[in-house]
């Protein structure tokens, strides 16, 4: 297993610059990267894929949909725009040296609706399933998040995840997993993460509480034992967010100080408290 880190954990506002990083990060033994492509700019964006190439770490973008990009919606031309800024998100990957695209690519975040579920998955499993085939030509996987009732309605468990897969029928999509959600939304996220495993095609990892690991109440020894049985060999990324009163912060829900010190040091921290459990040199 290897070990990433979501960058927009280190911003005050989505725009930062989180090049200056990157070195840094790399020495305390990070392997990849999620770089977001929401509310950035193409010259920070080259800037970012330029440094993290040259050092070897693996890349991930992070995205979403908005309502005029809703792949689950009822408008045909929703939808048409929906496949349309997955495919430029897809090329913006490519161009970059990713190797995926992360997040809540099915529907709008934070977003409801009455619309019955059965005809929101038909509509987006279409658009996905398009855009995956599309990815693939480019070599760009898409990975869809499983989130937890306060911020979508479309899917919460792992279970429904995979349902929502068998609707795309594409290989090139698969499920994008985080242990904050699921240990809202799982009865037990260790049975379901082995039920489901080969569905899973990255796992994002932060305390309950969306700090760093080691300063909740997640059980990460059995995470770790649980996807050694499994044999996962995928990236495990911290998406942390530890740090009140920013733009991030807000987006986020960030209403309390969570971490005690800077988002880099806590950085740090989880990252030595993982090594640890995983049993590897700190």
């Amino acid at each position: 297993m290897k070990i990433g880190l979501h960058l927009s954990m280190l911003c005050k506002n989505w725009t930062d610059d989180t090049s200056v990083y990157l070195e840094e990060l790399k020495r305390e033994g990070f392997q990849g990267v999620e770089i977001s492509l929401y509310g950035t700019t193409p010259d920070r964006l080259t800037k970012v894929f330029s440094k993290a190439n040259s050092l070897g770490l693996n890349i991930f973008c992070g995205t979403g949909v908005d309502g005029e990009h809703d792949p689950s919606s009822e408008e045909p031309n929703i939808r048409k725009n929906a496949l349309q800024y997955l495919k430029n998100c897809i090329d913006v990957a490519a161009q970059g040296n990713a190797c995926a695209i992360n997040g809540v690519l099915y529907a709008p975040w934070q977003a409801f609706s009455d619309i019955p579920k059965e005809k929101r998955w038909e509509n987006s499993a279409q658009v996905l399933r398009e855009a995956a085939e599309y990815g693939a030509e480019k070599g760009i996987d898409l990975h869809v998040e499983v989130i937890n009732r306060f911020e979508s309605d479309f899917m919460n468990t792992l279970e429904e995840g995979a349902a929502f897969l068998e609707k795309v029928n594409h290989a090139h999509v698969k499920l994008l997993v985080d242990t904050f959600h699921m240990n809202i939304e799982e009865d037990n996220m260790f049975t379901s993460i082995k039920k489901y495993i080969s569905k899973i095609g990255c796992i994002h990892i932060c305390e309950n509480h969306r700090g760093v690991p080691g300063t909740g109440h997640i059980d990460w020894k059995q995470l770790i034992e649980t996807l050694e049985e499994v044999g996962y060999d995928g990236f495990l990324e911290m998406e942390t967010f530890t740090e009140k009163g920013t733009e991030v912060a807000r987006g986020m829900g960030i209403w309390r100080q969570i971490g005690k010190e800077t988002p880099l040091e806590e950085a740090k921290k989880g990252i030595h408290f993982l090594k640890k459990t995983m049993k590897q040199e700190v």
